[in-house]
Parts: C-alpha cells; sequence; structure tokens
C-alpha cells in the first residue's frame, strides 16, 4: 500500500533555494513530501484558495510581502494550516515574532543540516492537529457547561448549588419561585435545610405572609467551578400532599359504600387485572375467600370465562373511559359459570390506572328468557326450518328442519356465524348487505331467496323478526319454507313444451348464460338441428350470427343484456345455408328477477 504523501506549498523566490529545499524534501527517506514552488505571496493565496495543503513553508522576505506581514496573510488564508517560515543569518528575531504570531516553526536559511528540515516540518504538523484537537475539546467543553447552565436554569425543579460551608453558590428560577426570593438574594445566604448526599427527603418551606410549600428535595454531590459542592434539586409536592389528604378523606366514605353495597364491586389494575379490592357481595357470590384473590391476577383465578372478553372490555374501557351494563361471563370457585351485567370506569389511585367494576348477576333471568324464547317443545311444533341467532347472528338454535333443507346438522351449525353455513345468491353486487341494513332498520323481513348450500340450490321463502324484549335486541329469529319444487313448477308451466308447440315460429328459450333450454320443432325445420342435440348447447355453438363488421356480435348482447330486449333483422347461417330471420329477443323477468332469454 503507498504511502501517504504530505502536501508542501513553498513559497520561496530564490530559485536555488527554492530548487534545494524541493531536492531535499522529495528525497526524504523519513517522510513522502511532494512540494508546489511559488515564488510570490499573491501566487501562494491563490493555490491555497484552489487546493488542499498540509503545511506552509514560506520564506519572510518576498518580492510583493515582506516579514510579519506575510505571516499574518497566510495565517488569514488558511488558519488551520500549519505554517513554517523561512529566515536568513539576520532575520531570527522577526522569525522568533512570526512564531509568536501563530507560525509553528522557523528555519534559517545555511543552517539547515541533516534531516533537520524534515523533523521540523513533521514536528510542525503535529503540533498543529493536537492544537487543533485542543481547540475542539475546549471548545466541547465550553458547550457542555454552556448546555449543562441552561438546563439548570430552564429545570422545573428548583436547583440549588450550595458550597461545602453551607452558602448557596447557584439558584435556578424555578428555585427563587420556590424560597420566594430573588437569586441575588439567595447568592452567599446559608442554606438552611439539611444536606444528605443521595437521600430523598420533604422539607417544609415557610412562605412569606405564612403558611408553608412542601417540597421533595434530592441531595447530590458534584463539582462547580473545580470546588467540591452539593446540588439541591427541589420539588414543589404541596398540590400531591394535598390531593393524598383529600383522597384519604374520600377513600374513608367510599368504604362504607363499598363494602355495603348489594352489587358486586371490585377494584383491579387494568394492565394485568391485579385484583386490589373487592367488597363482601363479591365474595359472597363467588365463593372465594378475602385473602384468596387480594393481590392475585384474574388469568391466575380464571374469573373470567373468556379471558378474550375481559381484554376486549380493557380495550373498549381506554378508548371511552367507562362501559354501562354489558353482559360477560364470569367463573365463581366452583367452576360454575354465570352472567353479569357489568360497568365499569377507570379511576386513578397512586397515580396507577385502575377499573372500578359493579356488576349483577343475571343468570337466572337470561335462563328464564331463554326458556320462554327457545322451548324445545316450541321448536318441534313448527314444520318449516326455524333458525336462532344471537345479535351478532351466531348461530344459537337450529331445528330439523333446517337440517333438512340446508344440509348442515344443528351439531355444526350452533355457534358459527349464519354467514359461514348460509350464502344468499345475489342478483346483484352488495344485495347481501342491502337486505341486512333493511333488516336492522325494520327490525323484519320477508322475501324468497336462493341459498348455495351443501345441497346445492334452495329457494326459500324466508320471514326474519328480531329477538326484542325491555327495550332490548338480542338477536333474531328465522322462520323459512322450501319452495324450490314451487319455483320449477313456474319455471315449467312458463316454458312448457305445449305453449312451444302452439306457436308456428321459432322459439328458443335460454338461461342467463345462453345455454340453450327450450328449442321448439320450428326451430328444428329452420336450422336443421334436433332438440335433443341444440338443448345444453350455448347458442352461438349452435347458431351462427354473420357479422356485417367484426365484433358486431358483443356489442349485439351486450346491448341486449343493458336493455332487456332487442328487435332486429339478422342474417343466420343454417345447416340449409344462409337465412335471414327477424329476431325478437326478449328476457325472462319475475318478481323482479331476470331468468334467461326467449326469442
Amino acid at each position: 500500500m503507498e504511502e501517504t504523501k504530505i502536501k508542501v506549498l513553498l513559497i520561496e523566490d530564490n530559485p536555488d533555494d527554492a530548487e534545494l529545499i524541493r531536492r531535499k524534501l522529495e528525497r526524504s527517506t523519513n517522510a513522502r513530501f511532494t512540494v508546489t514552488p511559488v515564488n510570490k505571496l499573491a501566487e501562494g493565496l491563490q493555490h491555497l484558495a484552489k487546493n488542499s495543503c498540509d503545511l506552509i513553508l514560506s520564506d519572510l522576505g518576498l518580492p510583493d510581502s515582506h516579514g510579519l506581514d506575510t505571516v499574518t496573510k497566510l495565517l488569514c488564508q488558511a488558519p488551520n494550516i500549519p505554517l513554517v517560515v523561512l529566515t536568513g543569518f539576520d532575520d531570527e528575531a522577526t522569525a522568533i515574532k512570526a512564531v509568536q504570531s501563530g507560525a509553528q516553526d522557523y528555519l534559517v536559511k545555511g543552517k539547515m543540516v541533516g534531516s533537520q528540515m524534515e523533523r521540523s516540518l513533521a514536528y510542525a504538523i503535529e503540533r498543529s492537529r493536537l492544537q487543533t484537537e485542543l481547540d475542539q475539546h475546549t471548545q466541547e467543553i465550553c458547550d457542555v457547561q454552556t448546555n449543562l447552565l441552561k438546563i439548570l436554569e430552564k429545570n422545573a425543579d428548583g436547583i440549588v448549588v450550595v458550597s461545602q460551608d453551607r452558602r448557596i453558590l447557584f439558584a435556578n428560577p424555578a428555585a427563587e419561585a420556590l424560597l420566594g426570593h430573588k437569586q441575588k438574594e439567595l447568592l452567599d445566604t446559608p442554606f438552611v435545610f439539611p444536606l444528605d448526599g443521595g437521600e430523598t427527603s420533604e422539607i417544609a418551606i415557610d412562605r412569606h405572609g405564612g403558611g408553608q410549600t412542601t417540597a421533595e428535595m434530592r441531595v447530590v454531590e458534584i463539582s462547580w467551578h473545580g470546588q467540591p459542592a452539593f446540588l439541591a434539586s427541589l420539588r414543589n409536592i404541596t398540590g400531591r400532599k394535598q390531593a393524598e389528604d383529600a383522597l384519604r378523606l374520600s377513600e374513608e366514605k367510599f368504604s362504607k359504600a363499598f363494602r355495603s353495597s348489594p352489587e358486586v364491586i371490585v377494584i383491579s389494575g387494568i394492565e394485568n387485572g391485579t385484583m386490589l379490592d373487592v367488597n363482601d357481595t363479591f365474595l359472597d357470590q363467588t365463593g372465594f375467600t378475602r385473602d384468596e384473590v387480594i393481590g392475585k391476577k384474574t388469568g391466575e383465578l380464571k374469573i373470567w370465562a373468556d379471558p378474550a372478553e375481559r381484554a376486549n372490555m380493557v380495550k373498549t374501557l381506554k378508548k371511552s373511559g367507562k362501559i354501562s351494563n354489558e353482559e360477560y361471563r364470569f367463573r365463581m370457585k366452583s367452576g360454575e359459570v354465570r352472567t353479569w351485567l357489568f360497568s365499569a370506569e377507570l379511576i386513578n389511585i397512586r397515580n396507577e390506572a385502575c377499573i372500578l367494576s359493579v356488576a349483577i348477576d343475571i343468570t337466572e333471568r337470561k335462563r328464564a328468557e331463554e326458556a320462554l324464547r327457545f322451548s324445545d317443545a316450541a321448536f318441534k311444533s313448527i314444520h318449516e326450518s326455524v333458525i336462532a341467532m344471537d345479535a351478532n347472528y351466531v348461530v344459537t338454535h337450529w331445528n330439523e328442519k333446517s337440517e333438512q333443507i340446508i344440509g348442515i346438522e344443528a351439531a355444526d351449525a350452533i355457534g358459527k356465524p349464519v354467514s359461514d353455513l348460509i350464502t344468499m345468491v345475489e342478483d346483484y353486487p352488495g344485495q347481501s348487505q342491502e337486505r341486512i341494513q333493511k333488516l336492522l332498520k325494520q327490525g323484519h323481513n320477508r322475501e324468497e331467496q336462493l341459498y348455495l348450500t351443501p345441497r346445492g340450490h334452495v329457494w326459500v321463502d324466508v320471514h326474519t323478526n328480531a329477538i326484542e324484549g325491555n327495550g332490548r335486541r338480542y338477536g333474531w329469529v328465522s322462520l323459512a319454507v322450501d319452495i324450490t319444487e314451487r319455483k320449477k313448477t313456474e319455471e315449467a308451466l312458463r316454458f312448457s313444451d305445449a305453449a312451444f308447440k302452439s306457436i308456428h315460429e321459432s322459439v328458443i328459450a335460454t338461461d342467463m348464460s345462453y345455454v340453450i333450454t327450450h328449442w321448439n320443432e320450428i326451430s328444428e325445420q329452420i336450422y336443421g338441428v334436433k332438440a335433443s342435440k341444440a338443448i345444453g348447447q350455448r347458442l352461438l355453438d349452435v347458431i351462427e350470427i354473420v357479422e356485417t363488421h367484426p365484433g358486431e356480435n358483443d356489442r349485439r348482447f351486450k346491448k341486449l343484456e343493458a336493455d332487456g330486449y332487442s328487435h332486429e333483422e339478422q342474417l343466420h347461417r343454417t345447416r340449409h345455408g344462409e337465412v335471414w330471420v327477424d329476431v325478437n329477443f326478449q328476457a325472462i323477468e319475475s318478481n323482479g328477477r331476470r331468468y334467461g332469454w326467449v326469442a
């Protein structure tokens, strides 16, 4: 690897001296030098403005500058580049003044022996580097001290610096406000509070006009302007102390109501559910003792039947600040799961967020309502599909008729969202969502719907009603009748063979995908294709409609689907040759639903 060269700018007007110095440096064995010679100061300054340089070696007597003026101009142009001056035998005094003005060293022409010049230049570069680093470190120390002083000045806590003989050396504005005196009044006065290094203590500060301020004080040992001292940090906690006293009185009043309440009351940590306190009603209903629950986490006690319910409750509570009359399931000590009507809000205890919850056991009421709403006898007496759901459309009941119609056993259906079990075929995108919105708004809905089930497509006449009581919506119940056969009969009547045979024109019917479903005798005669061969085939695979322009058929069918009808003369290519026909295409519709096409 090539050694880095030291770039030297040589300013010397004597050609012999310049050449001698250049050769000596470039042939040096101690360091690798590359020398750029110029003979005037102006040329040297121009070079410095455009090029980098590691060292300047300059004669003091130049054609366009002389003596200390040369040093001053070079240091102004390149203050961070070390400068070594050259002088004659009779001008060493000026050279010494040059060093005092900022040059790193001087060399006397004619007295440089051996490697003196190379060592002098190397030392000059090293001294310059060390001086630069020293200046940087000094500036950094000044910046740190300045910033530290700013921090002390702006700190919200009172900061007081005290000497070892307990005299105040510094006080920031916050300390002035806390102690009730200006800094100039505090300086050099005794600090009357104990200076226990490292300990936190509370002190009472007497205020002008009476009264006291309570402050929390922490003391550390520091060095202040090179002398050992103490730094006392003072924080006003008067408001906190007053709040703690008020809270203590409030807790006494709350405790009486808390213990005697007929409702379940629990105070717990919001994050981990640590049980901080419970009332006697909680203990009576759950079967736990106070020692078994206080300090324990809800996860350890397994009080929440479903931990996910607590997670969702906490998420809602953090967002809104309170919960009112939500139903959650809780596990008693015996293992029995009961339903509580639960309300809660966030409270603060010793600067920690906690939950204050109040609950009423509604298990028996729920069971009574459930028994009345969905008794087995009632379900067995209904000869229709009956599907009951909770407010979130999760199936709670699924009778035998539902098993028959949908093709899914009750055991596989109950507990699942109804949308996972039944797919309603839409006439247009978003129809299912419209049905749900209509149901939510009206509380009921009745219509014929096409279901996609494990048994295939099933038509049902379905009537859905909300399950409500005491102004609250508990869920939904749907009664459905299978009308698939009726729909098939209607379809068959719409396209009966008798109807087709009575028409003395070609009549062709297709489904929505243009698959042929009917093909009468006149069609057989015109196109030369038997009905048995045509039915089940796509229309354009049996009939070739001659295009007068490329893409005409695509545009023709798109317009047909948009308008629902079409009437035009077309050229068809049949088994007997080309035939012009007058074609009347019409959509087949019923109850607002489109089933296919007839032509």
